[in-house]
């Protein structure tokens, strides 16, 4: 679900309109929904076998390829966890309160300055 936002809150010269996500997915949901996509026409799945004793192949119920889907990105993620590839963010409302934090606020300066453009 969306929401439009209009106001000025993040800049103090200009009015904007925003898309506000009310629904946000997990990365490991948003991975579980790729595979599946990517699966849903080509995975099969064993289908007992034919009169010459050959296996057999079927297309993949929608819930056989969701629920695949999700196992494997359950899986990886673990995985992900264990090796500690995954990085906890703080708590949004700790990141406000550190924004004003100087060494905080020389990061986020140096970030926003990979994401303008040197021209602008």
């Amino acid at each position: 679900m969306k929401q439009i936002v209009i106001g000025d809150r993040f800049s103090t010269f200009t009015q904007h309109v925003g898309i506000h996500e009310t629904e946000l997915l997990e990365a490991e949901a948003e991975y579980a929904l790729k595979l599946a996509g990517e699966w849903g026409l080509v995975l099969a799945v064993d289908d007992g076998e034919d009169s010459a004793g050959r296996s057999k192949r079927r297309s993949a119920t929608p819930a056989e390829v969701v629920t695949r889907a999700f196992d494997v990105a359950k899986l990886a993620f673990d995985e992900a966890r264990k090796r500690q590839l995954v990085i906890t963010m703080p708590d949004a409302s700790e990141l406000v309160g550190a924004a004003n934090d100087s060494k905080v606020r020389q990061i986020i300066d140096r970030i926003q300055k990979r994401l303008v453009p040197a021209d602008k």
